[in-house]
């Protein structure tokens, strides 16, 4: 049995451009069919794997954000999402296997490999480093000597 209601106010395009969901009931429904009516009236590209889509939620919200509302449904089917960069972007569920490996290897991703002669160790930490600061950190582990973790 699936049941559905969504509710929108007339102002849903809050300051940010933050989409607000008035009120969001789905009971026994498939993760698909959340985002598409989600997609639909956010008029934005929300997408999920095979597997996060046949997941089934059951969810009451009420004057949620669009991302809170997805970052909600994510948290009780045991999914991630992530947001495409630039614009608005697309949403992107999946289940913990494929957000591991997403991070791990992006698909837009080149991999290039050098072979450095005599390298310096801590010029190369600090340019990845800076690089992708985001992502990566480095730090000194003195119990290893003069070994860098990258």
């Amino acid at each position: 049995m699936t049941i559905m209601v969504l509710m929108i106010s007339a102002d849903t395009q809050a300051a940010g451009n933050a989409f607000i969901i008035e009120e969001l009931e789905f009971k026994n429904t498939q993760v698909a069919d959340i985002i598409r009516v989600l997609s639909e009236d956010a008029k934005v590209n929300i997408v999920a794997t095979p597997e996060a889509g046949k997941k089934e939620v059951t969810i009451f919200l009420k004057k949620i954000a669009l991302e809170d509302a997805l970052r909600a449904i994510c948290r009780i089917s045991e999914l991630w999402y992530r947001q495409d960069e630039g614009g608005p972007g697309t949403y992107r569920l999946m289940t913990k296997d494929q957000y591991s490996q997403d991070l791990m290897l992006g698909q837009d991703d080149n991999i290039k490999v050098f072979q450095l002669l005599t390298p310096n160790i801590l010029a190369i930490a600090m340019t990845i480093q800076n690089l992708y600061a985001p992502r990566v950190r480095v730090s000194f582990n003195p119990v290893m000597g003069s070994r860098w973790a990258i």
